[in-house]
């Protein structure tokens, strides 16, 4: 992942954050989230080639190395629990974001298509006129 898409990633600015807290570095342990979750291929909800449960199995694994790197809260259960728990609460609802922003925008291009057939309806009409009136 670029330095460019880890600034623009969703998890960015919590994880910017929340390593720390936890002391760990996170332009060195950023990376590992943000390539584990929310990839754009995986939001869709119609269940086909795994997706968000893929990512939660890697995601274990992530939160797995990043523990057994901290030097401040390794022993703290809740810590990496509570960790996991928001990154996969963030995740679903940037998932739910990206769903609705889809269906809008083939909302919208349906709707532009519906136009474009109505105005060309329009169109043939007045022609199809202007024919009837020459012949008569």
């Amino acid at each position: 992942m670029s330095d460019v898409d880890a600034e623009e990633h969703f998890l960015s600015p919590y994880l910017s954050r929340r390593l720390p807290e936890l002391g760990l570095d996170y332009e060195t342990y950023g990376p590992y989230c943000l390539g584990a979750v929310g990839s754009e291929s995986s939001s869709s909800s119609d269940g086909g080639g795994g997706g968000r449960d893929d990512d939660c199995d890697e995601l274990d694994g992530i939160i797995d190395l990043l523990r057994s790197s901290s030097e401040t809260h390794s022993d703290d259960a809740a810590a990496w629990a509570d960790l996991r728990a928001e990154i996969i609460r963030r995740t679903g609802e940037w998932h739910v974001a990206i769903d609705v922003r889809k269906r809008q925008e083939a909302q919208g291009a349906k709707e532009a298509e519906e136009e474009r057939i109505r105005q060309a309806k329009a169109e043939a009409e007045a022609y199809e006129e202007i024919l009837r009136e020459k012949k008569a």
